[in-house]
C-alpha cells in the first residue's frame, strides 16, 4: 500500500487524500516517518487540521518514550479514535512484536479485532492475565463484552474498574450503561446519579443521564430536560450537546403534548446550534 500511495503522490504531489492515506499507513507502521507526511496533509487540506493535530500530538508524546511497544500502542489508539480500526490493529500487532507481554497492547488489539469483525476475546483474556490490576484494561474488557452482547459480564468488568479507580466517575457511567443494556433500568439510573455526584462539572455524566432518559423515555419532563439543560451549560459547543438539545424538547412534547414555546418559557434554551 505504501508503494501504491507513493506512486500516486509522485503523479499528483498536491493530492491531499493520497498524502492523508499515506500518513495513516505510516502511523501504523513507522510512526516517526508519519510526522512529515502529516505536516504535508495540514498544508494541503486545512479541513483535516483537527484530526492531524490530534495524531501529531499523540505521536510526539509517544516518541518521547524510548519504547517501541509504547509508541505503536499510542499510535494505534490515535488511529482508533478516527475509526481506522484495521490500521489500529496493525499498530497494536507491531507493538506486540516488540513486547508480547505488554498488556495494554493486547487489550487494545482485542477491541480492534472486535471492531473489525473478528473475535477479540482471546486477546483480551491474554491482557487480563498479564495485568489484572489495570482499570483501563478492565474497562476495555467491559467494552468488548458489550460488543459481544453480554452486558451482564460487561457490568462485572466495569465494577472491577470502579473498585480499582473509585475516583473516576466514568466507571459509574459505564456500569450504568451495562445495567441499562441488560434491562435493569432502575439500577442504571442510580449509577448515572452516582456519576453526577462524583463529577458534577463533567459533561459526560450529564450527557449519559440525558441520553438514558431520552432513549428509554424515563421521566423526560424532569430528569431528561434537567440533564440536557445542565449539559448545555457545561458544553454548549459540543455536537452531542446540540443533538441532545434538539431531542429533549421534542421528546417532552411527544410525551406530554406540550408546546415548544412552553418549554422555552420554563427556561429551556432550545438548540443554539445549526444542527
Amino acid at each position: 500500500a505504501i508503494n501504491l500511495y507513493s506512486r500516486a503522490i509522485d503523479l499528483s504531489p498536491d493530492d491531499a487524500d493520497s498524502h492523508y492515506q499515506m500518513a495513516l499507513i505510516l502511523v501504523a507502521t513507522d510512526p516517526a516517518r508519519a510526522l512529515p507526511e502529516l505536516m504535508q496533509v495540514s498544508s494541503l487540506d486545512p479541513d483535516r487540521e483537527t484530526d492531524i493535530r490530534m495524531i501529531r500530538t499523540e505521536l510526539n508524546r509517544a516518541l518521547l518514550v524510548d519504547d517501541p511497544s509504547y509508541q505503536f500502542t499510542r499510535a494505534g489508539r490515535a488511529l482508533a479514535s478516527l475509526d481506522e480500526w484495521h490500521l489500529a490493529a496493525e499498530a497494536f500487532d507491531h507493538a506486540l512484536t516488540f513486547n508480547d507481554t505488554y498488556a495494554e497492547a493486547w487489550a487494545w488489539l482485542a477491541e480492534a479485532r472486535q471492531m473489525t469483525g473478528t473475535d477479540g476475546r482471546p486477546a483480551m483474556d491474554k491482557a487480563l492475565v498479564l495485568d489484572s490490576l489495570s482499570p483501563g484494561i478492565h474497562g476495555l474488557d467491559g467494552l468488548v463484552w458489550m460488543q459481544m452482547g453480554v452486558p451482564e459480564n460487561a457490568r462485572l468488568s466495569y465494577e472491577i474498574a470502579a473498585e480499582l479507580e473509585p475516583e473516576n466517575a466514568i466507571w459509574q457511567v459505564a456500569v450504568g450503561d451495562a445495567a441499562s443494556a441488560a434491562g435493569d433500568l432502575q439500577t442504571a439510573l442510580q449509577y448515572y446519579y452516582q456519576a453526577i455526584d462524583m463529577a458534577p462539572t463533567d459533561p459526560a455524566t450529564w450527557r449519559a443521564l440525558a441520553l438514558f432518559s431520552l432513549d428509554h423515555e424515563i421521566d423526560v419532563a424532569n430528569t431528561g430536560l434537567a440533564a440536557a439543560r445542565e449539559l448545555y451549560q457545561l458544553a454548549p459547543d459540543d455536537w452531542l450537546t446540540c443533538r441532545i438539545s434538539g431531542r429533549a424538547p421534542f421528546r417532552w412534547r411527544h410525551r406530554s403534548s406540550r408546546s415548544a414555546p412552553r418549554a422555552r418559557r420554563a427556561g429551556w434554551p432550545g438548540c443554539p446550534c445549526r444542527c
